[in-house]
This record gives C-alpha cells, sequence and structure tokens, in this order.
C-alpha cells in the first residue's frame, strides 16, 4: 500500500512538473501581428478563437467581431485598452488601430496572445485569442473574448 501511495505521488509531481515546464515554455514567442492588415489565421489546434474570418469556412475558430457603429472609434479601442489591464493582461503593442497583449494563467503560467484590430470602415473590432502551446484551452479565449466583449457593452450602455 506504501508503494503504491509513493508510486502516485510520485505520477502527480511528474505531471504537475510537465505542467509547470510548458508554462515556463509558452513565455517565450509574441503575437502573430496582422497580415495585409488582418488578424492572421487560427492553426488547425482548437485552442484559439479569431473574427476576421469568414464564419462559413472556419466554424471551429469564428467569433464574431464587435460592432461599435454606435460608438467612438478612438473610444472603443481605449476601452478595449482598459478592460485588458482590468483582466490582468498584459499590452506589448498599441496603437490607434492594433493592440497585442498577453494573459498568462495563475497556476501553471500559460501565455495566450491577444490582438485587437478596428475596422474603422465596416466599424467593427476584430479579435484574435491563441494559446502558445498545447492542443486544447479547454474554451479560454472563446470566453475571454466573449468576457472583453460583454463588459465593453455593459460599459456602454451606462
Amino acid at each position: 500500500m506504501k508503494k503504491a501511495l509513493i508510486c502516485i505521488a510520485a505520477i502527480i509531481i511528474l505531471i504537475f512538473s510537465a505542467f509547470m515546464w510548458l508554462g515556463h515554455s509558452s513565455s517565450s514567442g509574441r503575437a502573430l501581428g496582422l497580415a495585409e492588415g488582418k488578424l492572421q489565421p487560427c492553426p488547425t489546434n482548437p485552442n484559439c478563437v479569431y473574427s476576421d474570418t469568414n464564419s462559413d469556412t472556419d466554424g471551429e475558430h469564428y467569433i464574431a467581431a464587435l460592432d461599435i457603429s454606435n460608438y467612438s472609434a478612438s473610444d472603443s479601442m481605449l476601452s478595449i485598452s482598459q478592460i485588458i489591464f482590468e483582466l490582468k493582461g498584459q499590452i506589448s503593442s498599441e496603437n490607434d488601430s492594433y493592440i497585442s497583449a498577453t494573459f498568462t494563467s495563475a497556476v501553471f503560467r500559460f501565455v495566450d496572445d491577444f490582438e485587437v484590430r478596428l475596422d474603422s470602415q465596416q466599424q467593427l473590432i476584430h479579435f484574435r485569442s491563441a494559446s502558445r502551446i498545447g492542443k486544447s484551452d479547454l474554451g479560454v479565449n472563446r470566453k475571454r473574448v466573449a468576457a472583453i466583449k460583454q463588459i465593453f457593452l455593459q460599459r456602454q450602455s451606462n
């Protein structure tokens, strides 16, 4: 019985250590940035969402853009920037039409890239949120974009 408990403890420690190592590995890298003025598509892994696409061609990764037709574009980008900070994101690059940020998970320190692009012609804000490492994110990136959009809309209605 004692040997079995020691084996189980050793396995748990190995698994925990592996996740810690993966989290540390994800700290290097950066967001993909824009390509031809648009956010880059998601890879095949289901750990990424983005709105700069047609939902018919990439349903698994697609998330709707934020319609800002009733709001000022510059105020909208400023509000998104503030929400990122409030949700403990770290902005690494920002200008009038683009924001690049990272979010780090609390326990294993996994890093996700978060990007925002303003499409002033269509009055939309596009999002891309992707894990740097691993296959699945358990829906974290989709939930993050949804939360940011919800907070933005709640603030605009007040």
